[in-house]
């Protein structure tokens, strides 16, 4: 969990994109004045469809051991969304059949970052500079074998998970954005990239309080020692 997390999904759940008919969002049956229920006998979707079942509330969702009513095998909210998005006994949001939009993150109005970020605590990072420096480096070789060999590397994926679908880490592995920063070395975090996030982190109230940026991440562990 993370403020930039919870931000994005706090606007996904009130995007009406995400219906069929571009009026509907998830806000639309969990209300946030009803501890994100509704307050109707029974929920209607997209097309107009009565459901059987009420909304569920979703207070504190993300602490559930299993969610909604269709399948308590759904554990995780990713796989969970897609019910109520492409769902079709009953429509909820109306989106099976329709070819998908994807857009980017500074599209829906938050300033982009490069998300590959280790975590760390300073000790550490002061201690085990040598180790994290040649993590990074196998990272960084990793990610140049699953650019150029795709199958290759979705292999290693799924040898080393059996219960992962070979197909799908291959299809995965092909469309992963792998494209870093030109002439930067891999894992390069911008500046001026990280000033603009931190500002709407603050202006948009996810964080209170200045964030000291510079004091935030260092790109000298990285391959080539993090030259600009």
């Amino acid at each position: 969990m993370s403020a930039a997390k919870v931000e994005l999904g706090r606007r996904l759940f009130y995007d009406t994109r995400l219906s069929g008919n571009g009026a509907f969002s998830c806000a639309s049956c969990h209300r946030q004045e009803f501890a994100f229920a509704d307050a109707r006998n029974v929920p209607v979707g997209s097309t107009g469809e009565a459901h059987t079942r009420n909304s569920m509330a979703l207070a504190n969702v993300g602490y559930f051991h299993s969610l909604g009513w269709a399948d308590p095998r759904t554990l995780r909210l990713e796989a969970q969304a897609l019910i109520p998005m492409f769902g079709d006994v009953p429509v909820e949001l109306g989106l099976k059949g329709r070819r998908p939009t994807s857009f980017t993150v500074d599209e829906a109005g938050i300033p982009p970052y490069n998300e590959l970020v280790l975590v760390t605590s300073e000790t550490t990072l002061n201690e085990k500079r040598d180790e994290i420096r040649s993590f990074i480096g196998a990272l960084a070789r990793g990610t140049r074998l699953a650019q150029r060999e795709p199958e290759v590397a979705a292999g290693f994926l799924s040898r080393a998970n059996r219960e992962l679908d070979p197909k799908l880490q291959l299809e995965g592995t092909k469309k992963t954005p792998f494209a870093q920063p030109a002439g930067k070395p891999f894992g390069y975090q911008d500046p001026e990239q990280w000033k603009r996030f931190a500002e709407f982190m603050t202006t948009s109230g996810a964080v209170e309080g200045e964030l000291n940026v510079d004091e935030a991440f260092t790109n000298d562990l990285l391959p080539g020692g993090g030259a600009e």
